[in-house]
C-alpha cells in the first residue's frame, strides 16, 4: 500500500470512528438515529454530468471516487468504443454485456434516440447504480437492465468479487480465475443466475441484437460459446469484445468462434494513456463486422 492509500485509509477510518462514536453516544440516551446510513444515502445522491458533443448530456450518480472517475473519463477512456457506437443504425437493438453502471448503455441510448438497449450486469452494487442512472436520464422506456450473468450454460453459479465497491469491476462468474486467466483471490461471493445468450429470446423475449458488446473481465470466451446462434444471425452487424493478449486461450477461442459465425476481426484498439504498461496493457477492444 503506497503513502496516499495509507493516508486515505487512515482518514476514512478516523471519520468512520467519529460517526460511529456519535451514533453510539446518542443511542445510550435513547436517541437512535442511524447517522452512518444517512451519510451513505447523502453520498448516493452525488451526481456528475457529462456533456456529450452531439446531443444533450448524461447524468450519473457518483457516490465514490471510482464512479466519478468513470463518468469523467467516458469520452476519453475508450474512444474506439464511442466511435463504434456512433456508427450504429438508429433503429436497432444493442446488447451491452457487462454494463457496469451504464456508461456505454446510456451513451448509446442518448446517441440514437430510436435504439433499444439491453444491459446485462449481475453485480448488486452496479445493478443498483445502473438502474438509478437509467431513471435519472429518463431512458427507462428504451433501456432494460437484466441483473444476471451470461455464460455457456443456464443455471445458478457463484458471482465473485475481488472487492465490493460501487462501480467496481474485475469480478468473475462461475470460475476461479480473473481477467488474465490466472487464479484469483475473491473475498465475497453470492449466487446469481446465468443464461446462454442463445436462450434469452425464448426465455425472456429479448430481441436479437444488431450490435453486441461483451466486456466481463475474463469469461468472454464462455459467453460466446453460448451465443453461436446469436452470433450467426445475419441481423447481428457488429460485435465489440474486450480481449486480453495475456490470456491467449480466451482470445484465440473468441476469434475462432466469431469467424465461424461469419464475423471478421476489423481492428483492435485501446487508449494507451489509460492502459499503461502494467497488467492491463495487453487488453484491447476487438471490433468484429459481418
Amino acid at each position: 500500500m503506497n503513502f496516499n492509500s495509507k493516508l486515505k485509509s487512515m482518514a476514512t477510518a478516523s471519520l468512520y470512528g467519529v460517526i460511529a462514536g456519535v451514533q453510539q453516544a446518542t443511542s445510550l440516551v435513547g436517541f437512535k438515529y442511524f447517522i452512518q446510513g444517512d451519510v451513505f444515502d447523502r453520498m448516493l445522491e452525488n451526481k456528475t454530468r457529462v456533456v456529450l458533443p452531439t446531443r444533450d448530456g448524461l447524468v450519473f450518480h457518483t457516490p465514490n471516487h471510482l464512479t466519478r472517475y468513470r463518468a469523467l473519463t467516458l469520452l476519453t477512456k475508450e474512444p474506439e468504443t464511442l466511435t463504434w457506437i456512433d456508427a450504429f443504425d438508429s433503429n436497432s437493438v444493442f446488447w451491452d454485456v457487462g454494463a457496469n453502471v451504464g456508461l456505454y448503455t446510456l451513451y448509446a441510448a442518448r446517441r440514437h434516440p430510436s435504439m433499444k438497449v439491453i444491459a446485462f450486469e449481475p453485480s448488486i452494487e452496479n445493478t443498483y447504480l445502473l438502474n438509478r442512472n437509467i431513471s435519472e436520464n429518463h431512458l427507462q422506456e428504451r433501456v432494460f437492465a437484466f441483473p444476471f450473468a451470461l455464460s455457456e450454460t443456464n443455471g445458478p453459479n457463484l458471482f465473485k468479487h475481488s472487492k465490493l465497491q460501487l462501480g467496481g469491476a474485475v469480478n468473475s462468474f462461475g470460475v476461479d480465475y480473473s481477467y488474465d486467466g490466472k487464479p484469483a483471490h475473491f473475498i465475497h461471493s453470492y449466487k446469481v443466475f446465468g443464461f446462454r445468450p442463445d436462450d434469452l429470446g425464448s426465455i425472456f423475449q429479448i430481441p436479437q441484437p444488431n450490435y453486441l458488446k461483451i466486456d466481463v473481465d475474463g469469461i468472454e470466451h464462455l459467453i460466446v460459446r453460448g451465443a453461436r446462434r446469436v452470433l450467426s444471425n445475419p441481423a447481428l452487424k457488429s460485435a465489440l469484445v474486450e480481449l486480453n493478449f495475456d490470456f491467449p486461450e480466451q482470445r484465440d477461442e473468441v476469434l475462432k468462434i466469431l469467424e465461424e459465425c461469419g464475423l471478421h476481426l476489423k481492428e483492435y484498439k485501446h487508449a494507451d494513456e489509460f492502459y499503461g504498461s502494467g497488467s492491463f496493457s495487453k487488453i484491447y477492444n476487438h471490433i468484429f463486422v459481418r
